[in-house]
Parts: C-alpha cells; structure tokens; sequence
C-alpha cells in the first residue's frame, strides 16, 4: 500500500509542471471548508499553469517582419537607379516570391532608351514588394539585374491605381 503524501509535498501522478499540493491536514477530509480550500489551490494553479503558458506564448512569438525604407529624397533614389521611367503595368506574373511585371514605358526620366521592360519585385510587402496591378500607373526608379530590372517600395515614386474596369 502506497503511503499518502506529507503536507507540502508533490503527488507522485502529476506532472512536475502542473503538480498539486496536499493541504495541510487540518484542511483534508470530507468537511465542507477542505473540499473549498482544496478547489481554492486548484484553482490558483490553474491560473499559474494558464499564466505560464501565455508568458511562453508571448517570449517564443517572433516580431512581424516589416519594409523599412530610409528617408531618401527623390533626387537620391534617382541617383542611386540605372533608370527612372514612368508606364502602365501590362502583365503580372508570381514565380519563386517575385512579382514580374512587364512595363510599357511611356516616359523616360533616366537610362537606355526602351519602350517595354521586365520588372522584379518582392511578392511581399513586408519584404519592400510593390503590389503591381494590371493597367496600374506607375513612376518607378530601378536598379539592373541581368535581363531584368530590380525595384522595391523604396524605389517607387508614384503608384496610381489600376482604373476599374466595369463588369459586362
């Protein structure tokens, strides 16, 4: 036969995380005020144990990612692109968590002389990724890469939205 547990200590049959406390054997027994006394201690370790678990909950939460641009004027952001041009977005594509975009140029500001070109952005705009719509207005700096060229929120100087088009 199993010898009960002295006041104070800890039943053998729960957990360590979430163990009991026997009240004191003045509180033990059937009479109303130790079965209170019993739910009291219950009750406080349940708060503790819920407690616990949010304080973990909150420690083990990763920060959000967010953009975060510096404050770079306008002349700044052009000095720092290999073009600056203003167009309409013509084709949208996600592949491998870019956005490309196919760009008809209708206004060059700065770079080599082209009509189309093919844009990459960030399909995130947590990661600095410009939402780029079909028919969309846009005034974008970017840099080169390769075939393509690279821009970000931090580069973009004039998002216009893409005009609704009425269902028929």
């Amino acid at each position: 036969m199993a010898s009960r547990p002295m006041c104070g200590e800890v039943h053998a049959n729960v957990p360590r995380s979430a163990s009991l406390v026997i009240p004191h054997p003045e509180v033990r027994g059937d009479s109303r005020a130790s079965k209170d006394a019993l739910a009291v201690v219950q009750a406080v370790q349940r708060v503790r144990t819920a407690f616990l678990a949010l304080a973990l909950t909150l420690l083990a939460a990763t920060p959000a990612a967010a953009c975060q641009c510096f404050n770079f004027s306008r002349a700044e952001i052009v000095q720092r692109a290999d073009i600056v041009f203003e167009g309409t977005v013509a084709v949208v594509t996600l592949a491998r968590g870019q956005l490309q975009a196919t760009i008809d140029v209708t206004r060059l500001e700065k770079g080599p002389d082209v009509t189309s070109l093919t844009l990459l952005t960030p399909a995130s705009s947590a990661a600095c990724g410009i939402p780029l719509q079909v028919t969309q207005r846009v005034v974008i700096a970017a840099r080169r890469d390769g075939p393509f060229w690279r821009t970000d929120l931090c580069m973009a100087l004039g998002l216009r939205p893409a005009p609704l088009v009425p269902n028929r």
